[in-house]
């Protein structure tokens, strides 16, 4: 159904956008061609001069207008959308602050559970402070809305930039990697695990800044825990193509330890372009993170110095026991296989407000047909602060599809890596491993000749 002039301007108004006086001066000083006659024209003027996102013109005249609202945050744009509910771009109406903000969905805020998980990440939030953390900013109920307000981060997630640009050099995916370290090692110091980290958790923004989003997920390490769990007994809840083999067992004994698989995980992905452990079923990729053999670094990319080769098979070994035993030991060792100072900014971009723009003059319909909404499709994810939903394993979400991130793969490029090694450590490490090398072979003729037998292919007719 077609909406007057009259009907769009009160709808502006309603949602603090403009005043009614305010618009109506704008449409008398515009030349007599291009004065709307109805709230479509109004609507697609009011785009053009960037009065109006598309998003918000496409709810006010859908008689939605209120609902951009929220407290004291006007909605501008959808960023992405998960089980626990919705992600906006939002503006703070006095301040003018620009903010990612997370409304629950309805589903959510009637399930007494979930709404205790959400508290609980508002409370976790709010104890972290730090360059390398989304920082949250406020939490608030309008209209029995909950939602929480934090940082925006023009860019992109690392696993869209992988997508989209195919494996990183090395330097560039420690650079990235550390940063997220250095976060992690913050919320870690705050007794917060976050236990989802993943490609698709970590914003990279215009700056070359790496960000760990959504604590969604983290449990709170304190003598004054909660009676009520995070999660009850045998609900794994994590993404099982990053997740530690203990976090399948039970994911309330997670501690700071499966943060640090996770990132080992996440720098092969980054280094790689593909998945660690590749499997058809959710319980085949629980299995192979619990029991396959890690997968060798440097036959994947032979690039990467031994360093490296090495520090990422401690962070993603089986056992916790094994691994580095907090996030500092894993910033020192990371830091060490650096060869410069290479920044990966130049790879993260935002979509432009222009696209959006020609988007939205080439896909809003206004008509009388009650279908049409469904014509007008509304941009999603992949850009800052879009955060995923907190995943329960037994309708576990894989958040990369490996048939499709192989088709993506580029060849990486060829450099030359100069290790900032002393000589000392370089002949050590050649001497550990001749002879670890002679340890395997047989010291004689007749251990050679055993030897011999066993690698000769067997013979069914010499049974």
């Amino acid at each position: 159904m077609a909406v007057s002039l009259e009907r769009f301007i009160a709808g502006v108004s309603d949602c603090r956008l403009m005043s009614e006086t305010s618009i109506y001066r704008l449409v008398d000083g515009l030349p007599a061609e291009r004065k709307p006659k109805d709230g479509e024209q109004l609507a697609r003027e009011l785009v053009r001069q960037k009065i109006l996102t598309p998003f918000q013109a496409k709810r006010i005249y859908a008689g939605k207008g209120t609902s951009l609202v929220l407290g004291n945050y006007i909605l501008i744009e959808m960023l992405g959308e998960g089980g626990m509910g919705v992600v906006f771009k939002a503006k703070h109406l006095r301040m003018e602050r620009l903010v990612a903000l997370k409304l629950l969905s309805p589903t959510v805020t009637r399930n007494p559970a979930m709404l205790q998980r959400f508290r609980r990440e508002v409370k976790a939030a709010a104890k972290l402070t730090h360059p390398n953390i989304v920082i949250a900013y406020d939490a608030d109920v309008a209209g029995g809305s909950h939602f929480l307000v934090m940082e925006y981060v023009p860019g992109c997630d690392l696993s869209v930039l992988i997508r989209e640009n195919g494996r990183l050099s090395t330097d560039k995916a420690l650079h990235c990697v550390l940063q997220a370290a250095r976060g992690l090692q913050h919320a870690h110091k705050c007794g917060v695990v976050h236990r989802d980290i993943k490609p698709a958790n970590l914003l990279l923004g215009q700056d070359g800044t790496v960000k760990v989003l959504d604590m969604g997920l983290a449990r709170l390490d304190s003598s004054t825990t909660e009676p009520d769990q995070l999660t009850r007994t045998g609900e794994v809840m994590g993404t099982v193509d990053y997740m530690a083999p203990e976090q399948a067992t039970d994911t309330r004994t997670a501690g700071a330890r499966a943060d640090i698989y996770s990132l080992g995980i996440t720098l092969w992905y980054l280094l790689t372009a593909r998945l660690t452990y590749e499997a058809d079923t959710v319980v085949n990729k629980i299995m192979a993170h619990q029991q396959q053999p890690i997968p060798s670094l440097r036959r994947e990319c032979p690039q990467v110095p031994l360093e490296l080769e090495a520090a990422f098979t401690r962070m993603v070994a089986k056992t916790p026991d094994l691994r580095y035993q907090t996030m500092t030991d894993v910033i020192a060792d990371l830091e060490r296989c650096q060869t410069n100072s290479a920044s990966p900014s130049t790879l993260a971009a935002a979509p432009g407000d222009d696209s959006q723009l020609g988007s939205f003059l080439r896909s809003l319909e206004f008509s009388d047909d009650p279908t049409s909404a469904n014509k007008v499709t509304e941009r999603k994810a992949s850009t800052s602060a879009a955060l995923e939903p907190t995943q329960i394993l037994r309708s576990a979400q894989v958040d990369t599809d490996p048939n499709t991130q192989q088709s993506l793969v580029r060849p990486p490029a060829r450099q030359s890596i100069r290790q900032r090694t002393p000589w000392w450590q370089q002949r050590a490490t050649w001497i550990i491993f001749f002879r670890t090398l002679f340890a395997f072979m047989p010291s004689s003729r007749e251990g050679r000749i055993n030897a011999h037998a066993v690698m000769k292919p067997h013979n069914s007719s010499h049974a």
